[in-house]
Order: structure tokens, then sequence, then C-alpha cells
């Protein structure tokens, strides 16, 4: 009999539990809603992962405070804005299991194929409450086989953007003192490579070096039967700065393995332009 999804909501906190395939585990998405002044985040958004056991208790944590749906960084503010970073504000929220929308206010236990959560909102300039300078509609979504976001970002005003790395996929090298992730591959660069914890060993692997051509990068930690992949879907022609890689000084600095696709690199943007982009994500423990 096929496992199905298994959601519990509670208050703003909704835990999506997503069977594994080879096993009897669950991957577990912890999405619920950011209510914070000091950082301008009052918004939607998955902030932990973990592997748990069949009976749905945690095995081991995966990401604590997710930042892989995405942030915007202007040319010369001193942050980042939107999800992780804040400066996002929600406008609107809806739910969505198979084939029935649920109300979104009420509290619930069930099980499903399918649960897509849709947000809208603004974000801010960079530490300027108020000042909007994107319109974002967020779709996440969960089946049987991935998790994804699809993003599209409006610019409210003209902006020149010095990264838009929309796509992100963080995970860390060590569970406890033991490895974790000790191999990673991407489309390009397909035979999984061994990941040094001393990032001074990785500079001469290609994962490491900006890829205007990457569409895909995956983890590997075969001694915990674990395996993951993050795909990003967007028009790469479009933005010739852009570039994705693996993130070799966050190796060095956080122990953590993180892909990233800056979409755009530096560019332009203009009022009204639109930026689209999908990304897919497989777990599986």
């Amino acid at each position: 009999m096929e496992r199905k999804l298994i959601v519990k909501k509670k208050g703003k906190v909704i835990n999506i539990y997503k069977p594994c395939k080879f096993s009897q585990n669950f991957i577990r998405f912890e999405y619920l809603y950011i209510d914070s002044d000091r950082d301008n985040m009052h918004q939607w958004r998955v902030k932990g992962i973990a592997i748990t056991n069949p009976d749905l208790t945690d095995s081991f944590v995966l990401n604590e405070s997710n930042e892989w749906e995405g942030a915007i960084l202007e040319v010369g503010a001193k942050d980042f804005m939107g999800g992780y970073h804040g400066d996002e504000n929600n406008t609107a929220f809806s739910i969505m299991a198979d084939n029935i929308l649920l109300d979104a206010d009420s509290d619930f236990e069930i099980e499903c194929s399918y649960l897509k959560l849709t947000t809208e909102s603004l974000l801010n300039r960079c530490d300027t409450l108020g000042d909007n300078i994107f319109r974002r509609c967020k779709v996440s979504e969960w089946n049987l086989d991935h998790y994804s976001v699809t993003n599209r970002f409006e610019l409210l005003q003209d902006c020149e953007i010095a990264r838009f790395e929309n796509i992100m996929m963080g995970l860390p090298l060590f569970k406890g003192e033991e490895r974790f992730i000790t191999h990673a591959a991407s489309n390009n660069h397909p035979v999984p490579v061994y990941v040094n914890s001393d990032s001074s060993l990785n500079r001469e692997i290609p994962l490491f070096a900006g890829d205007h051509n990457a569409k895909s990068f995956e983890y590997f930690a075969p001694e915990h039967n674990f395996y993951a992949k993050v795909e990003g879907i967007f028009d790469a022609d479009k933005y010739p700065n852009g570039f994705r890689l693996f993130d070799n000084w966050r190796v060095g600095t956080d122990k953590v393995l993180k892909a990233y696709f800056n979409m755009t690199g530096k560019h332009s943007g203009k009022k009204g332009e639109i930026f689209d982009s999908k990304a897919i994500y497989t777990l599986e423990a």
C-alpha cells in the first residue's frame, strides 16, 4: 500500500512528512509563519528540514534555519532581502491538498498525495520598512516524489541587482562528530567526487567553480543511505552574468555544503520586469 504525505497544521505551524521511497522513514518539512519586527519578516516559509523515523520522531535535523527559498542582494546593500534574510511581508496565503482548497485558518491533520501552499508577499529594500521593491508569488508543492518551489518576482521599481540567489540547497558535512555528506556532483560533472571538510583542499575541484550552464547539484551520504538533489529551472540564456556552484567558503566556515544558483549575476532590473524560476528538490533517507 502506497504511503501518503502526512500534513499536520496547528496554528501557524505546518509539519509536512514526505515518505521516503527506499525506507520507512520520512522527510519532515517545518513550514511556518515567521513574525519578526526585528527582521521586518512576516511571511510563511520552510524553516526546518529533518529526517524522521517511521513513527515521525526526528532522527536527524538536516537544516534548522532553512534558506533554500532564495534571496536577492541589491548593489550597495548590506544584506540580502527576502526569505531567511527578512524584509518580506505576506499579503495572501492559501492551502490546497489533492483537489481540495482548505481553510488556511483552521487546524487539521490529513493524508494526501499532493500539497500546494501559495503565498503572495512584498519585499522591502534591505532595512527600509515600507519601501516595496519586489512583489513575489511563491508556490511550494509536495508530492510523493519531490518538494518544489516556484517563484515569480515582479520589480516594482528599477533595481541594480548584485546577486539573485533564488535557488539554494545547503546540507551539513557532519552528523555530530561523524561525516555525513561526503560526495557531490552536478549535471556537468556527474561522477561524484569526495568533498574535503578542509576547504583549502577543494579549490581545484570544478564543482566549486562558477558554472553558467549548471542545472542540478547532487549530494551523497552513502554511510547514512542519504541522497539529495536540487534542480533549477529558469531561462539561463536571458542572464549572461549568472552562475551556479557549490560554495567552498561555507564548507570552511560552517561545515555546510551549499549549492546556490545566482540566476542573474549583476543585472540592471527595470520596473515591471518579471523573474521566473522553479527549484525541484529530491531527498531520500
